[in-house]
C-alpha cells in the first residue's frame, strides 16, 4: 500500500476511535478492535499475506485513538457544579457584550496565579470589562442544563457558568499583548461601520465581516433564521468555503488563478485578523485555506489534505467531532463543495460559466453545501428553512462584493473619515438589499420540521455517495468517448 494511502486509512481509522470514545463506546470499541487486531494478526503469521498485516495496523490505531481521546478528557481541568467560587479570574476571550448583559470566559486562578479551572461569566451590561482583566469574583458554578450547550463548553473547556456573581476589578492589561492588539482590531472595525452607516445595515455588516452580532435585533434574528441565511454571521467555515469559491470564481474572471487564490488567501487572513484571531475563526480559516487548494479546478486526489486538516484540528481538540457543530457544519460543506459540486454540475449539465450575478457558482455551491450537511442542521436545529436555497442564491453573490466594500471602510477610516463615509454610502446599498432579500424570504417561507435516526443518515450519506461516485463514472466515460470520437476524426 503507498504511503499516501496508508496515511489516509490510518487517519480514518484513528478518527474513528475518538468518535467513538466521544460518544461513550470507547471500552466497548477498544475490546472488539483489539480482539479483531489480534485475529489479523494472527491470520498473517499463518497465511503470510501483507494486507493481514496493514489490517492488524489500521484495526490497532481505533483503540489509539479512543485512548488519546480519554486521556485528553482526564487531563482536563474541571470544577464541580454548586461549586463556590472565591478567586481571583483572569479575563481570557473577547468579551462578547449582549443586549442586557455580558459574557466572559475566565481563568481561574490559584494563590500562585496559576489557572486551575475556567469558567464563563455572565455579567450586567455595566461596569463593562474587557480581555486581560484581573477580577476577584464570588458566586456559585451552574451547569447548563441544555445538552448540545453543555457540550460546547465542555469543548471549550468550560466547567460551567457563573451568573452575575459579586466581583472587584483589580487590574488590567494582564492578558497576551497580541491578542489585545487584534482584538482593538476588531473593536475598531467595528466602530468604523457604526460612524458611517445606520444601526441596522451597521450591525449586519459587523456580523459579515467579524462576526458580531451583539447589535442585532431580536427579529432580524429570527428572520435569519427563517430564511436560512444565519450562517453568512456564523464563525464557521461553512459560510467561508462558499465565499471562497465565490471569490475564486469572481477573481477568476480578471486574474490568473494564482492571483485569485491569493485574493482569497488575503481575505481569509483578514477575517481572522477582523474577528480577533479567535480559535472558531482559525478553524474556519483552515477549512478555507484547504479550500484554496483543494478545490475542483486545481486538486486531483484531495482526500488526503482533507482528512490532514481534520486529524490535526482533533488532535488539538478532541471534543469537536461531536461537540463542535461549527466544525461539523465547516468540514461537511467543505467536503460537499469539493466532491459533491462537480457531481451536480454533471447532473444538471451546467456549463463552466457561472452565469448572471454568479448564480449558477452560487446555485451548485450552496447547493451541493446544503446538501452535505443536512443531517448536522436537522439534528442541531430541528429542521430547515423552505426557502435558504433561494435565499442564498440571491444573496450570496453580492457578499464579497460587500465584504470588500466593508474592508474598505476600515481602512480608509484609518486616514480620512470623509473616504470612509463614501465607501459607507456605496456598502449601504449592498447592505440595504441584503436585509430586503433576508425579510422577504423570512416572510414567505415556510420551515420544514424534520426529524432523523442515526439508520436515515448512513442511508442518507450512502446515497450522496453514490451519486457523486455515479457521475463521476459517466463524466470519465463521457471523455473517453469523445478522445475516442476525436481520434476517429484525426
Amino acid at each position: 500500500m503507498p504511503l499516501p494511502e496508508k496515511f489516509f486509512f490510518g487517519s480514518c481509522f484513528f478518527l474513528f476511535g475518538v468518535l467513538c470514545a466521544s460518544i461513550s463506546f470507547g471500552i466497548f470499541t477498544i475490546i472488539i478492535t483489539s480482539v479483531t487486531a489480534l485475529f489479523s494478526l494472527f491470520l498473517f503469521f499463518g497465511i503470510k499475506k501483507k494486507i493481514y498485516l496493514s489490517f492488524f495496523f489500521l484495526l490497532f490505531l481505533i483503540p489509539v485513538g479512543s485512548v488519546y481521546y480519554t486521556l485528553r478528557d482526564q487531563l482536563m481541568v474541571r470544577i464541580s457544579p454548586n461549586s463556590i467560587i472565591n478567586a481571583d479570574v483572569m479575563i481570557t476571550q473577547d468579551v462578547r457584550v449582549l443586549e442586557n448583559s455580558q459574557e466572559a470566559v475566565v481563568d481561574i486562578l490559584n494563590k500562585e496565579k496559576w489557572k486551575s479551572g475556567r469558567v464563563l461569566l455572565r455579567l450586567r451590561k455595566f461596569p463593562e470589562v474587557h480581555y486581560g482583566d484581573l477580577l476577584h469574583i464570588k458566586g456559585r458554578v451552574e451547569y447548563p442544563s441544555e445538552k448540545g450547550y453543555a457540550g460546547y463548553l465542555e469543548k471549550e473547556g468550560i466547567s460551567g457558568i457563573i451568573a452575575f456573581p459579586d466581583f472587584i476589578f483589580l487590574g488590567e492589561n494582564r492578558g497576551s499583548q497580541v491578542l489585545k492588539v487584534l482584538f482593538g482590531i476588531k473593536n475598531f472595525a467595528i466602530h468604523s461601520f457604526e460612524k458611517v452607516l445606520p444601526p441596522k445595515e451597521s450591525a449586519f455588516l459587523s456580523g459579515v465581516i467579524v462576526g458580531d452580532t451583539s447589535g442585532f435585533s431580536k427579529e432580524f434574528k429570527t428572520a435569519m433564521s427563517k430564511s436560512g441565511t444565519s450562517h453568512l454571521v456564523a464563525l464557521s467555515g461553512y459560510n467561508i468555503s462558499i465565499l471562497v469559491s465565490a471569490i475564486m470564481t469572481m477573481c477568476g474572471r480578471f486574474f490568473s488563478r494564482r492571483v485569485a487564490r491569493w485574493i482569497a488567501g488575503v481575505c481569509i487572513l483578514g477575517f481572522v485578523i477582523m474577528t480577533g484571531g479567535q480559535a472558531s475563526v482559525v478553524r474556519a480559516a483552515i477549512m478555507g485555506c484547504v479550500l484554496l487548494f483543494v478545490g475542483t479546478w486545481r486538486a486531483k486526489n484531495p482526500r488526503n489534505l482533507l482528512v490532514c486538516t481534520a486529524l490535526g484540528m482533533v488532535l488539538w481538540s478532541p471534543k469537536i467531532l461531536t461537540f463542535d457543530v461549527g466544525f461539523q457544519l465547516s468540514f461537511f460543506a467543505l467536503l460537499g463543495i469539493v466532491y459533491l459540486r462537480p457531481a451536480l454540475q454533471e447532473l444538471f449539465h451546467f456549463s463552466n460559466n457561472s452565469g448572471i450575478f454568479l448564480w449558477r457558482e452560487n446555485f451548485l455551491s450552496t447547493t451541493a453545501a446544503q446538501l452535505a450537511v443536512l443531517p448536522i442542521l436537522i439534528l442541531s436545529f430541528g429542521g430547515v428553512s423552505g426557502t435558504a436555497l433561494i435565499a442564498n442564491i440571491c444573496i450570496l453573490g453580492i457578499i464579497p462584493v460587500t465584504m470588500g466594500l466593508g474592508f474598505s471602510i476600515i481602512f480608509s477610516s484609518i486616514f480620512s473619515f470623509y473616504i470612509s463615509l463614501v465607501f459607507g454610502w456605496i456598502t449601504w446599498i449592498f447592505l440595504k438589499l441584503e436585509i430586503e432579500i433576508i425579510e422577504f424570504f423570512a416572510r414567505i417561507t415556510q420551515p420544514i420540521d424534520m426529524s432523523v435516526n442515526t439508520y436515515m443518515i448512513i442511508l442518507y450519506y450512502f446515497f450522496l455517495i453514490y451519486l457523486v461516485w455515479y457521475m463521476n463514472k459517466r463524466t470519465m466515460t463521457t471523455i473517453k468517448t469523445d478522445n475516442n470520437n476525436f481520434k476517429r476524426m484525426g
